[in-house]
């Protein structure tokens, strides 16, 4: 390649990355959210959630990375925040070392926003390694896999911690980005006829359809689609619904350098024969 067209080149690659980023950031600051018609799964997690007895507990799993945190944020904060909204107790945990301080730091902000108590409404246990034993030891007592909170607080001495069980929640919701929602199912589902729900980066979807359809999987929440069909049935303009835009954009401005590119290749061959 001659150093005229190495310059091209670049200077192609430079526009393209450019045009990206102005169209996602042009998605992002529309002022304007898209309709979006909510799923099977998506009412399925929004119905049993809005059918949980306020003052109820509920476990969450923060089973996720930081590199698909963009992704798994928005679907966290919906779920977070109506089950804030609903008074539901919330004893949180994770299995995955960076989901501990994503998940704590969220939960917290949260907590904080809608006026509730840290140790009474809601907790964060933090991380403990190798998940199966997690799972298995927290059906006997979750006190005695988690003897002190995220912040070194004595569990025992927290008032939301008299919920020790599995039988004392009403479900577990794992927001994953990988295989970690089938470890609760094998191990929490299957021993303790616990009930599990996920939030799923879209990814993982398609993987976990078939446990739905069995049964051992109670709803689905899936990708940035999901976080902003939540969004709409909670009537609130959120990071799901902004990230469907930018993303939307993203993709048209793709498939429009894709239709430039080809009518540019195929003038180019029309000049050569």
């Amino acid at each position: 390649m001659s150093d005229t067209q190495t310059r091209r080149a670049q200077k192609t690659r430079r526009l393209i990355f450019s045009g990206v980023f102005l169209s996602i950031t042009i998605g992002l600051l529309l002022p304007f959210q898209p309709e979006v018609t909510p799923s099977v799964g998506t009412k399925s997690m929004f119905s049993f959630i809005e059918n949980i007895k306020p003052g109820s507990t509920i476990l969450i799993s923060f089973d996720h990375e930081s590199a698909s945190f963009p992704e798994m944020k928005p679907l966290a904060i919906a779920v977070v925040s109506h089950l804030l909204k609903r008074d539901v107790k919330i004893i949180a945990i994770s299995l995955f070392p960076e989901g501990a301080g994503l998940g704590a730091s969220l939960l917290r902000r949260l907590g904080e926003e809608n006026k509730k108590t840290y140790g009474t409404d809601f907790v964060f246990l933090g991380f403990k390694p190798e998940p199966r034993a997690t799972i298995l030891g927290m059906g006997k007592s979750f006190s005695f896999v988690f003897p002190f909170d995220f912040y070194g607080t004595k569990t025992s001495d927290l008032p939301i911690m008299s919920a020790d069980r599995y039988s004392d929640v009403v479900g577990v919701i794992t927001i994953a980005d990988g295989s970690y929602p089938s470890h609760w199912i094998e191990y929490g589902a299957a021993k303790y006829e616990l009930i599990v729900l996920s939030a799923l980066a879209a990814s993982m979807v398609t993987s976990y359809d078939p446990y739905v359809t069995s049964g051992q999987l109670h709803s689905i929440l899936g990708g940035l689609r999901g976080a902003a069909e939540y969004e709409s049935l909670l009537n609130v303009d959120g990071g799901g619904s902004r990230a469907m835009l930018a993303q939307t954009a993203a993709h048209i401005f793709i498939v429009l350098i894709l239709i430039v590119g080809n009518i540019s290749y195929l003038r180019s061959r029309k000049k050569k024969v």
